[in-house]
């Protein structure tokens, strides 16, 4: 056929954009929110993370004299926390930002959100350090009974302080943990409450998975690995893990023009995580 009316003899936009923007497949930010945080000082890089001192009491006979004794001596220990700058960089051309109004907001959006996740990264890579690690499941699966044991072992180092507990775990942990409740013959699973890891999303926006007796849980991607298992970490959130964090992005711009017509950003926070109380938090491995 010929000389039909076509769509193609009419001008119009070479690009048409769609309402919906497909999100990038990121990692969420999930840990960093979990941890105990301050903001950054302004005219140093350096904190001190106290620790308290302790004394110990004693009977003492009527008239019987006293030996003083590393027990009778208050002494205060400290964690030094040093501040790291974490930064992104971008380029952006005279044609994206005359031809796409909203290039420079997206790229600076996106620039906040990988520093995000940067600090979810450093938090995650502490895991590992902390001297006590069950490895009960090493090479198998995750369940709730060495979640619950991870979560005595913190009380037992008198590190839980009547606190409900947190606990970080990878994606498989997170199907396994549910699996294991959702085929428990336990009376306690009868009762709404204590199935909150059935309900709902397989995991919130912010990682949050749902609770067993005394842990919160959580479930994201990144943990770090001992051989071929991944750690994951019950803890007490107020004491495990100390951080400061500069209160916004600062966003620095530089015009180039004798290599290319466009503008250089960069985007920085300063910030660091520092592991403070080492018996508050207890490593958990299990397979991938």
């Amino acid at each position: 056929m010929s000389y039909e009316t076509e769509f193609g003899n009419f001008g119009h936009p070479t690009d048409v954009i769609s309402d919906a923007l497909g999100p990038a497949l990121a990692d969420a930010v999930v840990v960093a929110p979990l941890v105990y945080t301050e903001t950054a000082p302004l005219e140093t890089n350096v904190k001190l993370f106290r620790k308290a001192g302790t004394l110990t009491a004693q009977d003492v006979a009527e008239s019987a004299s006293h030996t003083y004794a590393a027990g009778d001596e208050y002494t205060e220990t400290e964690i030094t926390a040093t501040l790291a700058k974490s930064i992104v960089y971008m380029k952006i051309t005279a044609e994206a930002e005359r031809f796409h109004s909203n290039a420079l907001t997206k790229t600076v959006a996106e620039a906040g959100r990988a520093l995000a996740r940067r600090l979810d990264d450093k938090v995650l890579a502490l895991f590992s350090g902390f001297s006590t690690q069950n490895n009960d499941r090493s090479g198998s699966t995750l369940d709730v009974e060495t979640l619950m044991e991870a979560a005595y072992s913190v009380y037992a180092a008198n590190a839980g302080f009547g606190r409900q507990l947190v606990g970080v775990v990878d994606f498989k942990g997170a199907l396994e943990i549910k699996k294991n409740v959702n085929s428990a013959a336990a009376a306690i699973y009868s009762q709404p409450e204590r199935t909150t890891l059935l309900d709902g999303a397989f995991a919130a926006a912010n990682g949050f998975i749902g609770s067993i007796p005394g842990v919160d849980l959580y479930a994201t991607s990144g943990l770090p690995l001992a051989s071929s298992d991944d750690v994951a970490l019950v803890f007490n959130p107020d004491i495990a893990i100390a951080g400061m964090v500069d209160p916004s992005v600062t966003v620095w711009e530089n015009t180039v023009t004798a290599d290319g017509m466009f503008k250089e950003y960069a985007a920085y926070i300063f910030n660091t995580f520092v592991e403070w109380y080492d018996g508050a938090g207890v490593g958990v491995l299990s397979a991938t």
